[in-house]
């Protein structure tokens, strides 16, 4: 998960944009693996969701990409 989040970030342009860093589960273990983005909490994290959460989480920034 930790690559495919990471080649995402590169792809899209967003590595001086994006502070990408390990955590613990915030608290939401039994619900994981899970992502915050911007404060938000995203549970139940997989690799057929993630590009979704990624693309919806961080939408504002790819638009100032454009």
């Amino acid at each position: 998960m930790l690559k495919i989040i990471q080649r995402y970030i590169v792809h899209h342009g967003l590595s001086e944009k994006v502070l990408f860093k390990g955590d613990h589960c915030f608290g939401e273990c039994n619900i994981g693996p899970n992502l915050k983005i911007g404060g938000k909490v995203y549970n139940e994290v997989t690799e057929d969701n993630v590009h979704h959460i990624l693309a919806e989480a961080l939408h504002d920034l790819l638009n100032l990409q454009k």
